[in-house]
């Protein structure tokens, strides 16, 4: 805590200097860094707000579980944090259809740390594979392998809505919050280490300023490549794959339930935030996650607002909803995803999915439970 306020007074120390905001926090990372901090912010909320002569970032620390990362001397390489995780194998039937599929190559050893901004001269910008409200996000190669490039582009949303607004001294302005938005998600993707979490290959912080080119492009975060998930490619998976993939969420929801962060919230659960890399489903958007559970006065601060679900409160306890994330992420993990990769389950096992999803809309499962019994079941296959 005594280090965090101490990065905050040089934050506001370098007022003077009359640098940007976005400067002024990239100088805070060069020397945290440098000094090998282990302790990363325990948890950082943007708000933003332009008005009609400043542009005002505040930042809000507030203290979780103890969230670290060693710097490793050669090359300055993030390591991030292990934790011990319940993977399952699917059956061998399965594993061996999983590997006739076409696999994504991954990076060899050697060239597994983590890409800088000196590695993307060697990149271009292939095709565009989609844009959210914040990034877009690209297809490129690097020494023969697919990733992907997610970067802040004048047509994604917040910039646009911003530009329109006509709030600004000047345009560039408009940047600073997604870019805050990207910066979030690459400091988190070097914290969260997770098999069903989309692993970071690289990043790039120069700016805040936009480019048509990688090469002095401001902030750039490169990851695995993978394809989207949909509703209609997870019908045509086998049984044995349907129920993998539930465990792998659930397991997911479980490890965020208690990551190096604390408790993590998925407040935009979409089946269109995961992706699938060489079969395994990953998350592969975290901007949105939030840290820590919602503040609260009263326990009807803490009731759980989720489509479909007839108002589950949890205790608000030192004025915190003890509870929240973990049953809104199995709530939301439910109606998006469980319930459409487990409908309509063959006669062999109706009985045991049909008992399963009973005991997780009643709430007498949560994640790790729930994915302790879909183990089981896929065991018996």
């Amino acid at each position: 805590m005594i280090i965090t306020q101490s990065l905050c007074h040089v934050y506001h120390g370098l007022n003077r200097f009359r640098l940007s905001c976005l400067c002024r926090l990239l100088i805070l990372i060069i020397l945290m860094y440098k000094l090998c901090l282990v302790t990363l912010l325990e948890k950082i909320n943007f708000s933003y707000q332009v008005s009609g002569d400043r542009d005002t970032v505040n930042f809000e620390y507030e203290q979780h579980h103890n969230c670290t990362y060693e710097l490793i001397k050669q090359g300055y390489i993030v390591k991030r944090n292990t934790s011990t995780l319940h993977h399952r194998k699917l059956d061998s039937k399965t594993e061996t259809e999983q590997d006739n599929r076409e696999q994504i190559p991954q990076l060899k050893a050697e060239e597994s740390k983590l890409l800088s901004c000196a590695n993307l001269s060697v990149l271009k910008l292939g095709r565009n594979l989609g844009k959210g409200i914040t990034k877009e996000v690209f297809q490129s190669s690097y020494k023969g392998t697919d990733v992907a490039v997610k970067m802040i582009t004048p047509s994604v949303e917040d910039v646009t809505a911003c530009l329109k607004r006509g709030k600004y001294n000047k345009p560039e302005e408009c940047y600073l919050y997604a870019n805050y938005k990207l910066l979030k998600e690459i400091t988190l993707s070097l914290q969260l280490n997770h098999r069903n979490i989309l692993k970071i290959l690289g990043y790039c912080v120069r700016s805040e300023h936009m480019s048509s080119s990688l090469h002095d492009h401001g902030v750039v975060l490169i990851s695995e490549l993978g394809l989207k998930v949909s509703k209609m490619l997870v019908r045509k998976s086998n049984w044995a794959q349907k129920i993998q993939h539930c465990i792998d969420i659930l397991d997911l929801m479980d490890y965020l339930e208690h990551s190096p962060v604390g408790s993590l919230g998925v407040y935009d659960f979409k089946v269109s935030q995961f992706v699938l890399v060489n079969g395994t489903i990953k998350l592969s958007d975290l901007d949105d996650l939030s840290a820590g559970e919602p503040s609260c006065s009263t326990t009807d601060d803490c009731r759980i607002k989720v489509i479909g679900e007839p108002g589950l409160t949890v205790n608000c306890t030192n004025n915190r909803c003890i509870g929240y994330n973990a049953k809104h992420n199995l709530l939301q993990c439910t109606h998006t995803f469980l319930e459409s990769f487990l409908e309509y389950p063959p006669m062999t096992i109706r009985f045991n999915v049909t008992n399963i999803m009973e005991k997780i809309r009643n709430h007498t499962y949560d994640a790790r439970k729930a994915s302790e019994a879909l183990a089981s079941l896929l065991s018996s296959l």
